[in-house]
């Protein structure tokens, strides 16, 4: 799934679009674990029926840290059983830049 600045189904906290987003690439967990050191990251979850929605920048790294770094899976894997992870759910993490100044990573939900 790519992320279309046109889609309505695609918005920030703010109820705005996310202008301008364009994909830097794929990540692993040790990928996302060094921009949390770099810097400030946002987080936006997206399911694979079009909703979205973004964990703030305040709680991202909690959020991360206690959740979604464990049921996040490695760019090359090609086929993932989402039943073999806790809670049966599984992300695949991109990066991406919106222009807004924090590091944008996209946990696209795997069902």
């Amino acid at each position: 799934m790519v992320i279309d600045p046109s889609d309505a189904n695609f918005w920030d906290g703010g109820d705005g679009l996310l202008p301008h987003a364009a994909k830097m690439g794929p990540l692993d967990k040790s990928d996302v674990d060094r921009l949390f050191r770099r810097e400030r990251v946002r987080i936006v979850i997206r399911d694979r029926g079009g909703r979205s929605r973004e964990i703030s920048i305040d709680e991202s790294l909690q959020f991360w840290q206690a959740h979604a770094r464990n049921h996040t899976v490695s760019p090359e894997q090609v086929y993932v059983s989402a039943s073999s992870m806790s809670g049966e759910i599984a992300y695949r993490a991109s990066e991406w830049y919106d222009g807004r100044g924090a590091a944008l990573v996209l946990l696209e939900i795997i069902r």
